[in-house]
């Protein structure tokens, strides 16, 4: 790879992208024209819609009209890595009028020519904007530790901690530190707060210590082992990538999907949780972001298979996974009814589990999948129970005796997320039928 190559995937947001744009520059069904001056190079991408690319000679400012959040996109990282290997494909023509508006917008420039000193000065760019949001987001986090301090000072008994608007005001400004896990978690204790039920103190306070030691963690983590930094870095912002290079081994199989969600933000980021199941690998957590005023991806529904290659992101206790490619198209996708496998003993589980929390003291949602379990109710207390009658207590989102008559008596495949104390059913099986639970 050229140095300027290099330096053009040092410029992407993520590994994704630069895979995307090195696929669009390897063929030439996506562009319809591509076109340069001495100011500026520009491209027509067909994708979903025809997109209008254009970059400045030094490569420091550029544009696309598609909606990507990512800076730059994959269809301006597809036109700088086509323009990098076959330059005489862009022909000097006349600068059509939406590319001398966008010129005519930007400051006089130091750099007319594309080469390596262009895109180093973008690289360092790339490089500022990076310590600015790690200095943002330690000051945040500086913050919220002196709010938990006032919070503990102040006790729980305070009439406004048990308000809506007081763990959400704080998640927002998480949100604006770049600490989106950390808000997550802000909202989580929250609905604890909110919701008063029994012993929501003691919970509160897990959960508040739960907190602090990420933040003590935090300010400790260049002298913490590298996989616990990972962990550490996932918690406070599960967008913060690390850790996946090109070295990271890659695991291509047929992945059944064993559920999933989806969850907004109060800055309109949407995350899709999907867990996927292979029997010769551990359970995969695939997450994947857009904004609500963006096109979502490809989603999956439960007992759909696919067939892809994955890489797991460095942790103590692995489950996020990466897609090496983008996901593949529809005709790809083919359904399975039958049960999946799972275990069959909850002590197992529980094992494994203590294992998982002693490698990553922050899991929050463990996912399991049972399988042979009879589900129960009784004295208002909804619970599973395996073939050795050992229980497991569950929560179920809508009416507990849909589980209960959908089992028909019959044992069942169960998976959810266990979160220490209860498991949170997303999908059941009964035989070949199935029915996911709406989150």
């Amino acid at each position: 790879m050229s140095n300027i190559a290099k330096q053009i995937v040092a410029m992407s947001p993520n590994t994704g992208n630069t895979n995307k744009g090195q696929q669009m520059a390897s063929t030439d069904k996506h562009w319809q024209l591509l076109a340069q001056s001495s100011q500026a190079i520009w491209a027509e991408c067909k994708g979903t819609s025809v997109y209008y690319v254009r970059i400045s000679k030094d490569v420091v400012r550029f544009k696309c009209s598609c909606k990507s959040r990512y800076k730059p996109c994959k269809h301006v990282l597809g036109t700088l890595f086509l323009y990098q290997k076959h330059p005489q494909r862009f022909a000097f023509n006349n600068t059509p009028v939406w590319v001398r508006n966008w010129i005519n917008t930007l400051p006089k420039q130091t750099h007319q020519t594309f080469n390596e000193k262009a895109l180093a000065s973008q690289l360092l760019a790339k490089q500022k904007k990076a310590q600015e949001r790690v200095q943002l987001r330690t000051q945040g986090i500086w913050q919220l530790e002196q709010w938990l301090l006032h919070l503990i000072e102040g006790g729980l008994a305070q009439t406004h901690v048990q308000t809506h608007e007081f763990w959400e005001a704080q998640a927002s400004r998480m949100v604006d530190s770049k600490a989106r896990g950390l808000a997550q978690r802000l909202q989580q204790m929250g609905g604890i707060a909110v919701a008063a039920q029994q012993n929501w103190e003691q919970k509160l306070l897990e959960a508040i210590a739960s907190l602090y030691l990420l933040i003590c963690s935090y300010k400790k983590l260049p002298q913490l082992p590298p996989l616990l930094q990972a962990d550490i870095k996932a918690c406070i912002d599960f967008s913060w990538r690390v850790g996946i290079t090109a070295n990271t081994p890659v695991v291509k199989n047929t992945w059944r999907v064993l559920g999933h969600y989806v969850s907004k933000a109060s800055d309109g980021v949407i995350s899709a949780y999907t867990y996927l199941q292979h029997p010769k690998h551990p359970i995969a957590l695939l997450l994947q972001f857009w904004h609500e005023n963006q096109a979502a991806p490809l989603l999956f529904r439960v007992n759909q298979c696919f067939e892809h290659a994955l890489q797991w992101y460095p942790s103590n206790s692995p489950l996020r996974v990466a897609l090496v490619k983008p996901l593949p198209v529809k005709n790809n996708i083919t359904l399975n009814n039958t049960s999946p496998t799972g275990l069959l003993s909850i002590n197992n589980m529980l094992n494994n589990y203590a294992q998982a929390l002693a490698a990553n003291p922050w899991l929050t949602n463990y996912p399991v999948l049972l399988s042979n379990c009879l589900p129960m109710y009784q004295s208002g207390i909804a619970y599973i129970q395996d073939e050795n009658l050992q229980t497991l207590p569950v929560t179920f989102k809508g009416d507990i005796w849909e589980l209960l008559a959908f089992s028909c008596l019959q044992k069942i495949t169960v998976f959810g997320l266990w979160n220490g104390k209860q498991l949170n059913i997303l999908s059941v099986w009964r035989d070949t039928t199935c029915m996911v639970v709406t989150q």
